[in-house]
């Protein structure tokens, strides 16, 4: 096959549980395709056997962004005031995949929600409403265009991420009223927004890659090189999971 060696992603789309549709983004597949990644579109597959079945044609798994949050009593807490909509069959969806992602060790990034829904899959929490349970918060969810910086965020050096950027700080965009509270033990903080909320964590296991992206680079890889590097990081991974 002329593109055998590109590595076969997963994408979770969003679910929208009230008028059962999938929604997803060309953003993300724009993305992948241009870091060269051969993209699919995922569905709400709860059966095991079947998501097995499915999952034995991935190199990785992308689980997008959301308008809807997470439950919080995923996370042990009670809905309080300024939680958003949530989506059960989008939860349910993530968690199935995320569960079998982890099972057969498949290269795993989340972007905005789901990098939120993938650090409480691993055990950590959300504050589930930034403006206000953080004082002096930046404004995670600003008016500009997802195409435009928002605000900058910290790279840790030490960082796969940071390796594959190439410098400590950066601008990002930004949607988002959710965020981490407490990190996930079997991930590390590797990127901050000036008000100290973890922007992005990596997995902590060498032999898993796994990470969490809190802004959208896919709304920006056509003009923004560390954009594009969250996602050749990412494809590269998925590839050489492949060649194994």
């Amino acid at each position: 096959m002329k593109n055998a060696r590109w590595p076969i992603i997963g994408i979770l789309p969003d679910v929208d549980t009230a008028e059962a549709l999938c929604r997803l983004r060309l953003t993300y597949v724009r993305a992948l395709l241009g870091a060269g990644a051969a993209p699919i579109v995922l569905t709400p597959i709860l059966a095991e056997d079947v998501r097995r079945q499915v999952a034995e044609l991935l190199d990785g798994l992308l689980l997008t962004g959301s308008h809807s949050d997470v439950d919080p009593r995923r996370y042990g807490e009670s809905p309080q005031a300024g939680l958003g909509p949530l989506s059960p069959l989008r939860e349910q969806q993530d968690w199935a995949w995320l569960e079998t992602a982890f099972e057969r060790g498949l290269p795993v990034l989340g972007i905005c929600y789901g990098c939120q829904v993938l650090n409480v899959f691993l055990g950590g929490s959300l504050y589930q409403d930034i403006p206000s349970e953080v004082p002096g918060a930046v404004d995670h969810d600003p008016e500009t265009p997802p195409t435009q910086p928002a605000h900058e965020v910290r790279l840790s050096e030490d960082s796969g991420l940071y390796r594959w950027i190439g410098r400590p700080r950066l601008m990002v965009n930004s949607s988002h009223h959710q965020g981490i509270k407490a990190l996930s033990p079997r991930v590390r903080p590797v990127a901050w927004s000036p008000d100290g909320l973890v922007e992005a964590f990596e997995g902590t296991d060498p032999d898993h890659p796994v990470w969490g992206i809190q802004w959208h680079p896919e709304w920006m890889v056509g003009n923004d090189v560390a954009a594009r590097a969250v996602f050749e990081m990412f494809v590269e991974a998925c590839r050489q999971r492949k060649g194994q």
